[in-house]
């Protein structure tokens, strides 16, 4: 186990919280900042607790916003970002024991305080930490109760942490099941954002299908389970799926593709892209799609996920040519480029492919990277000719058929980047197109 001392709290941090003492108020770092110091991590965000009245706090900062005023939360603005401040009651240590008693975990329920760095853990939870134990703090059906979302919180925390459940806290989930119909479905989204991400992910799902919370959440997915059978890895579809997930590198969208790349698996099958067609699977996402707006993503985000599904690479992809290579970068783009690699190496890896096939999908990799080193031109803007070029040469007016003229020419270019010149394009285009026209 590791410490959490004031020593490891950033300057700015520290600066405000000295701030709030010198005014004659108690302050301390809570939560997870801490639960992460004792787990040997670096926090990402820091919370305090006060026992300063939130309009208190907001005369002694310049840059205060009232995200929580009703419950005592603001949030203080300064150049290294947000730090969360929340009034606790009554004043001193009663309050700051009282609002640990009101947290979800014990390994939540810390604080720290200033000036002097004490840990305070009135419920274990430094122990828990080392026992890689998750527990709530006091009775677990009355957390889950006064909020169902902590089930989901719970996998979320045995993904980052690799713990194990409680006892209690596990027949607990079980009984309360039903409160978790009533969660908005944005909180679902950003607890499995944030569970997809931990190292422990294949536990974390496992626990929710053992415990029923998979069927709550993601029926698509349970529905992937194999009933009366005795498959297994690779080749039961549900756990094809989660060995996806845990062998992609942990950034969302590619942990996103991986989980929703098998649940359209049936239509996948009828309609495989063709061999050395990048993309022409497209449109076959419709269970992944409408996960994705019951999750209400952002467009953006379905966008990108739907981006590495519609050109995830078939095992004959090993195959491909240069041409069917440079296509498959103008469609995927340099940004997801490397989430699709590390998609379908993920993808070809979990269904057991054999090392040789691996070994030809490394070798795939690396001429891919070394293509992308070159710059190829991929995009219409690439091009040495622009619309003006191809209205002036055909005698054009500006509408569709421009575009089209010149994604036809990209076709081209794309089969030959060297072909890419100003005078041998604008030949071209007055060979195929004059008399089409």
């Amino acid at each position: 186990m590791n410490s959490a001392s004031l020593d490891s709290v950033p300057r700015h941090v520290r600066e405000i919280m000295a701030c709030l003492f010198r005014s004659g108020f108690q302050v301390w770092v809570v939560g997870g900042a801490l639960r992460d110091m004792l787990s040997g991590r670096a926090p990402k965000d820091y919370d305090l607790a006060t026992d300063a009245p939130a309009d208190a706090i907001m005369k002694l900062f310049s840059r205060v916003i009232p995200v929580g005023i009703a419950h005592g939360t603001v949030r203080i603005h300064v150049d290294e970002g947000d730090i969360e401040v929340t009034t606790v009651a009554p004043p001193g240590m009663e309050g700051i024991l009282l609002d640990l008693d009101r947290r979800d975990f014990t390994m939540n329920a810390l604080a720290l305080s200033y000036p002097e760095g004490h840990l305070l853990d009135p419920h274990g939870g430094t122990e828990d930490l080392r026992r890689h134990l998750l527990k709530t703090v006091g009775n677990p059906r009355s957390r889950f109760k006064e909020d169902p979302l902590r089930i989901l919180r719970a996998a979320r925390f045995m993904s980052a942490y690799g713990c194990r459940m409680d006892g209690r806290m596990a027949a607990a989930v079980k009984d309360e099941l039903a409160g978790m119909d009533g969660i908005a479905a944005e909180r679902i989204r950003d607890e499995m954002f944030k569970l997809l991400s931990g190292k422990f992910v294949i536990e974390a799902f496992e626990w929710m299908r053992r415990c029923g919370v998979l069927r709550k959440i993601m029926p698509e997915l349970q529905s992937l389970v194999s009933s009366g059978s005795k498959r297994s890895y690779p080749f039961d579809p549900y756990r094809h799926t989660l060995y996806t997930i845990g062998n992609c590198p942990p950034r969302l969208t590619v942990r996103l593709a991986a989980l929703l790349h098998h649940l359209d698996r049936r239509e996948s099958l009828r309609k495989r892209p063709a061999p050395g067609r990048p993309g022409s699977g497209q449109g076959n996402h419709r269970v992944a799609l409408s996960l994705m707006k019951r999750w209400r993503m952002s467009r953006k985000q379905i966008q990108e996920v739907n981006l590495l599904l519609n050109n995830l690479l078939p095992p004959n992809a090993v195959r491909w040519g240069d041409v069917s290579l440079r296509r498959l970068m103008a469609e995927v783009g340099h940004e997801r480029l490397e989430d699709l690699l590390d998609l379908s190496h993920a993808h070809l890896l979990s269904r057991g492919r054999s090392k040789g096939l691996m070994h030809a999908f490394e070798v795939l990799r690396s001429k891919i990277l070394r293509e992308v080193a070159l710059h190829p031109p991929l995009h219409i803007g690439d091009l040495e000719v622009k619309g003006e070029d191809v209205m002036r040469v055909l005698h054009l007016k500006p509408g569709p058929v421009v575009g089209e003229i010149l994604q036809a020419v990209l076709q081209r270019v794309l089969q030959d980047p060297q072909f890419n010149r100003r005078e041998a394009l604008m030949a071209y285009i007055q060979q195929r197109f004059n008399n089409q026209l």
